[in-house]
Parts: C-alpha cells; structure tokens; sequence
C-alpha cells in the first residue's frame, strides 16, 4: 500500500517501536502532512482502572524475570470467571480509544500512526489469560477487524536473546516471552503484514527499509517478511569416529556454489583421527574465507552435541548435517533460496538419497508392505506430503516433486538461528538420541512461529551406518523406549490416539519379525525382533518414568559399543 493513512508499529518490548513511529511522525510532518502519534497499549481505560483497584488486594505477582530482576505485576486472579471476564473488560475499554483517538482523527484528515494496536492488544489478553489461542476466539477475530481501512501493519521482530539484552527489566518470564515472541510472529502472518528484523538491523535500516516499503514501492501486503540479501548460514557437524567419512563430507562442502560462514565440528570420538582430519583441512577452508572450528566433548549425545554446535553458531541460518552425508554440489544454494522465496520458513530440508536404495517404491511387493505400514499406523510413504500420526511415525513425502511444507525434519536439516534460542534439542535423549530431530521440529511445528518445508532440488547422500556403532540390542531398545516417550511429551493424551500408539508398536513388532523371517535383514540382525519384543516390556515395566519424562533408567541398559 502506497502512502498510507494509518501506520501500525507492533512488536515485544525492546523492538523500536516507540522510536520508529516518533521518527515517523516527523517525517510526515516534514513532507507537509498533518501527523499524530497515538500510543495504545493494554491496559485499556476501564481494564487499567479495574487492575489498579484489585492489584492491592492481591491480584498482582512478584516474580524474577530471566535476568534476575524482581518484578512486580498486576495478575488474573486464577479462576475460570476471572479469565473469561477479563477479554470483555479489555475490549470495551479499547473502543473509546479506536473512536476518539484514531477514527475521529482519520476523519479529521490526520495521519495515524500507532505504537502499538491490536496485535500487541490480543498477544497482552492472550498472556494475561494464559490463553495463547484467543485469536480464534470471537473477541480476538473482532478485534482483529477493527484494523482501519487503509491501513499499513509492520511488526518489528527481535529474538528472544535481543529482548532480554534491550529490556534487562521486562516484567515477563522466559516462557511468556517466548509466547509471545511466538504469537506476534502468527498474528503477523494472519494480518498479512510486513516483518522487519530489527535484531540484525540497524536504526537506520529499518528507516531506510520503512520509506522504501510505505512511501517508495507498494507495501507487500501478500509478502509478510522482505528479504533483499542472501542469507550467511552456519554448519554444524556432531561426529563420533567416523574420520574419513567426515573427512568426505568436509570436502562435498568445499565443492558447494554456496559456502558457509564457519562449520563446527562437534566430535565425541574416542581417539585424534578426526582431530587430525580437521587440522589437515583447516588452511583449505581458510583460503576459502570459512572459520573451520573443532571442539571436543567427552559426553556422547547427539542432542548435547547440536545444542553445543548452537551456541557457537553466529549465522542466520544454522544447517545440522550427519557426519556420514555427501552433499550435492547445489544443496546449500537450494535449501536458501527456499528461505528466500517463501518468507515464513523458519526451517527447510532437502531430499535425503541412500547410494543403495533397499527397495523399489513401483514394484508390487513394495506397494502391499506401504499398505500394510500405513494400516498399522508405521512410516510409509504418499505424495508431496509428510505429515506425523498419534503413533509417532509419519507419511513421508514419495514422490516429492515440488516445494512441500511439512510437520517434521530429519537430522539433515536447516533452521533460523533466532528460533534455536527458543528451541533446543532434547538432552534427555542421551547417546543415540533416537528421534531428537523429529522432537525439535515437530515442537516448532506446533508452535506456529513459522512453517517447515521440504525441497526435491537440495539432495545429500546418506550412506547406511549402524547409529554411533551400538549393539543391536541398545539400538532396539532406544527404537521402542524413546517412540514411547515421545508419545507421552508430543501427542495428546486420548484413549484414540493411545489405541493407534500401541497398534503402531504392535505392528513394528509383526512387520519387523516378518522380514526377518523371509530373510530380507541381514544374518546378524536376526536377534532385532528379540530384542524389540525384551524392550517393549522393559518400556511398560517403566512406563511410569517415561510418562514423567524421565530416561534414566536407560542407563542400565546394555552401553554402546563403540568401534574405531
């Protein structure tokens, strides 16, 4: 929208919006408009008289905030009546304010512009009713149509970290600020308005980016998040004795139109071999401008080992790749250009080949064992669509022949850097973290913060390895034991979906079985159906620790093995 009448500044405190909407402000004055800055936040009128009678009568909460500082607040008394009364308290104490502060001044010919409106209205309701889908209720989709006609939004978009850096006392806690990071990003999305950065940008970029969006070019009202410059990207790399496989997944890298800023590598092995693989190729990358950085843990996870390749991450975008993968030469200029054409990804992966491929999708006996595996609720595979079931398996995407959101990734993948200060991968999973990767995005999934996709056009080969060189028995364990907890931390707890759970597990355990039978595993993995039936009880006699979140009994479990 060209030269609009009304400008929204929205965004978590510590943003800039009182900063950009007073500079704003100025300029319309300058270029001879009559301009009015209107400051709305909640508590509205009404809603803040109400909250200064009660907050002594002990409606309030004292609390630190992720910086340590004390804060005092004004809270919801918790009652069911409380929470429903309050949305309808706030919203007609907002109306005078749309009325007297913005439509009679539109009227009147001024131009508007607000610090702050009604998404920053629904995200405060929705934190002080611990209601984070009052959106979609009735108030909340009223609210949001009381955006003026004519009007341009832009949200003003920071990290968790920038937050507690610029507002050291904001009177929220670590979840409610993420909340509502969260929720400012769906509203965006919904309102189809314009995301700006101002993490990374700076004061006089986000000026610059302003004028060009409202005064220079059409507002980009079907584009909710601008992207002009190709995106730096990291890699992380977890690696436990796998040198000379990691020493070829190194130089696929160097071969990539598209380079990364700096890759870590986070090895666990028991001996130097890949110390001395990454000393080798160090100057190789330096000519290349990349920051090749080794670090060693003694601990052997895979979840720890991402999470710590995180926090020495400094790029926008963070690729996770196993230490046995080959790229194509194109993967990294595929997987960001996903990044720039669809403006809500927060996370993208590409298609994962096996140089050997087990099984032939056309033929008829792989079509009947796709049916039996999606009748018992297990992993099998349909068109452009991944997508997870109760039973913690999902419909993969076969063929995938264009660009698919999908629910879950696997340990191949990408994400923005700003969402992994939200997000984590699960230490719990200690070891062989059997399905970190499909714990992580699909929390980010069910978040709603951004959407996850898939592209057929960035390949990696993935070559067939046992996971860190475990026991079979290990492995089969973890295959049972960490499906259960995942059941219990992601999915909701209904009798249906407890039913589809504990068919799937029936059905791993007869198809698993039957393909031993008929010969088509391997000679020494004839024990696997053994060792899953001997872990499916060791899960129910522990059910009541995994229902609690709680793996360490694992520990007594039969360790890795580890091979050199």
């Amino acid at each position: 929208m060209k030269n609009p009448r009304c400008i929204v500044i929205s965004g978590i405190d510590g943003s800039g919006k009182t900063t950009l909407a007073y500079w704003l402000v100025k300029y319309l004055r300058s270029k001879g408009y009559r301009a009015k800055y209107v400051w709305i936040k909640s508590k509205h009128t009404f809603a803040y008289l109400i909250s200064q009678i009660l907050e002594p009568l002990g409606w309030q909460r004292t609390f630190r905030n992720p910086n340590g500082i004390i804060i005092s607040r004004f809270e919801l008394y918790d009652s069911r009546f409380a929470r429903k009364a309050w949305p309808t308290i706030e919203f007609l104490s907002v109306l005078p304010l749309i009325i007297f502060k913005i439509k009679l001044p539109l009227l009147l010919g001024y131009r508007i512009v607000l610090d702050r409106y009604m998404i920053d209205t629904i995200t405060s309701i929705a934190l002080s009713t611990k209601n984070m889908k009052f959106a979609d209720s009735f108030l909340g989709r009223l609210l949001l149509k009381m955006m003026p006609k004519g009007c341009a939004s832009i949200l003003l978009d920071i990290d968790l970290s920038t937050v507690l850096e610029r507002r050291p006392d904001i009177e929220y806690s670590y979840d409610e600020i993420r909340n509502a990071i969260g929720l400012y990003r769906t509203l965006t999305r919904k309102m189809k308005s314009v995301s700006l950065d101002t993490g990374t940008l700076t004061v006089e970029q986000t000026k610059k980016r302003v004028l060009e969006l409202l005064f220079v070019t059409e507002l980009m009202s079907k584009v909710p998040i601008e992207r002009a410059i190709i995106l730096d990207f990291s890699i992380v790399i977890p690696t436990v004795n796998r040198a000379m496989k990691l020493k070829a997944l190194l130089e696929s890298i160097l071969g990539q139109e598209f380079l990364p800023k700096e890759i870590t590598i986070m090895d666990q092995s028991d001996n130097r071999l890949t110390f001395n693989i990454v000393n080798e190729m160090k100057q190789s990358f330096l000519d290349r401008k990349i920051l090749l950085r080794y670090f060693h843990i003694n601990q052997k996870s895979s979840s720890k080992a991402r999470n710590m390749g995180i926090d020495h991450s400094t790029a926008e975008i963070v690729f996770f790749i196993d230490d046995d993968a080959i790229l194509s030469t194109d993967y990294t200029k595929n997987i960001l250009k996903v990044y720039e054409n669809f403006s809500d990804a927060v996370g993208v992966q590409g298609i994962i080949l096996n140089p050997e491929p087990s099984w032939n999708p056309t033929s008829t006996a792989s079509r009947l064992e796709n049916q039996l595996k999606k009748a018992f609720f297990l992993s099998h595979y349909q068109e452009n669509t991944w997508t997870i079931m109760p039973s913690i398996n999902d419909a993969f995407p076969f063929p995938l022949t264009t660009v698919a959101s999908t629910q879950r990734m696997q340990g191949c993948c990408s994400f923005r850097r700003k969402l992994l200060d939200i997000f984590r991968y699960d230490e719990n999973l200690e070891g062989w973290s059997f399905l970190e990767d499909f714990d992580l995005s699909y929390r980010i999934y069910k978040s709603n913060i951004g959407s996850l996709y898939v592209t057929p056009e960035a390949k990696i080969i993935h070559k067939e390895h046992i996971h860190m060189s475990y026991s079979l028995k290990n492995e089969s364990y973890k295959k049972i034991v960490n499906r259960t907890y995942m059941f219990f931390k992601l999915i909701k707890q209904t009798p249906r979906n407890g039913a589809i759970f504990c068919w799937s597990i029936l059905g791993f355990l007869l198809t698993t079985t039957l393909g031993t039978i008929l010969g088509r595993k391997k000679e020494k993995n004839r024990w696997i159906p053994i060792y899953l039936i001997e872990a499916a009880f060791y899960s129910l006699k522990h059910l009541k620790e995994i229902r609690q979140l709680n793996l360490s009994f694992l520990s007594n479990v039969q360790q890795r093995t580890l091979k050199s």
